[in-house]
């Protein structure tokens, strides 16, 4: 009933009495516990004068409605299931049902497998080039992060959809990128040129990255393009790249740093000659500055 309702108005958070006439005992239950709530409202009808009273029935949160949705979607066989998957179609509408997606992804490996298997069919394999495809890099991360484990269905999927040797993630989430450390290292080791395009990375977001980073084992450029983070969280990502032995370069760009911030400081201390042996290029572009190029000398 819920999941029905989700899939006709996923913005619907306001509910009659006739939409759960079915099911009026569950409904009791669910508003003893606090899970939803009811109450009367009293308006008058233009024409008539008269008042008129009517039930409006809500879930405490709409994330409570979208889990409650995933419950009983990972409850259905698997050929249901997929057929329920169907009716979310395209980019718009995995990005409009993301939540109920990522829910479904947490409540288990098969049917996390299957909701990958769905991104799949609708914006990856039946295209040669998929739009939106940084977007959906980001989209299966955060699926993949929810999910308790990874198994062999679901690295089958992720093989085909990270088979090239550059990574791009639009408007990562923190969720990405817990989700990179996730993947089998046989795709980490594929990755050659990975790029953050216009993300918020909190001080935790940047710790997380700093930790998956080394197992990125072949990665030769880092770019950081419009990415919103603390000058000391910018050093601390140069410092893990610094340790990555083939990390040749890092680029940031409209990195908003400031002169004699942080950044700036750590480089210029750290600056060496370009002819210098086993040395990391680094790329500052600020907006409204001239471009810093600095090289700083790799650590093992």
């Amino acid at each position: 009933m819920v999941l029905d309702l989700h899939l006709k108005d996923n913005k619907r958070t306001v509910f009659s009495e006739k939409d759960f006439k079915c099911v009026r005992a569950e409904l009791k239950e669910a508003c003893r516990m606090g899970l939803m709530s009811q109450r009367t409202v009293t308006e008058t009808r233009m024409r008539m004068g008269k008042k008129a009273e009517r039930t409006e029935i809500q879930f405490y949160h709409k994330l409570a409605q979208e889990h409650i949705a995933s419950s009983y979607l990972v409850s259905l066989p698997p050929e249901t299931l997929e057929e329920t998957l169907s009716k979310i179609k395209d980019y718009k509408g995995i990005h409009m049902y993301e939540n109920l997606l990522r829910f479904t992804c947490g409540l288990g490996a098969v049917s996390c497998a299957q909701v990958l298997q769905h991104l799949l069919g609708q914006l990856w394999v039946d295209q040669p080039l998929p739009p939106n495809k940084n977007a959906t890099f980001r989209l299966a991360l955060d699926f993949l992060n929810e999910c308790p484990e990874v198994s062999d269905a679901i690295k089958v999927h992720l093989e085909t959809m990270f088979q090239e040797k550059y990574l791009c993630l639009y408007a990562a989430t923190p969720s990405a990128i817990q989700g990179l450390q996730k993947l089998p290292q046989s795709i980490k080791n594929k990755i050659r040129m990975m790029r953050f395009q216009s993300s918020e990375m909190s001080e935790s977001s940047c710790l997380e990255f700093i930790k998956v980073l080394p197992s990125f084992r072949e990665l030769q450029h880092l770019g950081l393009r419009g990415v919103n983070a603390s000058e000391p969280s910018l050093v601390s990502i140069v410092e893990s790249a610094r340790r990555g032995m083939k990390v040749k370069g890092v680029l940031f760009r409209f990195c908003c740093t400031s002169k004699g911030g942080a950044l700036s400081k750590y480089l210029e201390e750290n600056n060496v000659a370009e002819s210098s042996p086993n040395r990391m290029r680094v790329l500052v572009h600020n907006e409204n500055e001239s471009d810093g190029t600095f090289y700083v000398p790799r650590t093992t």
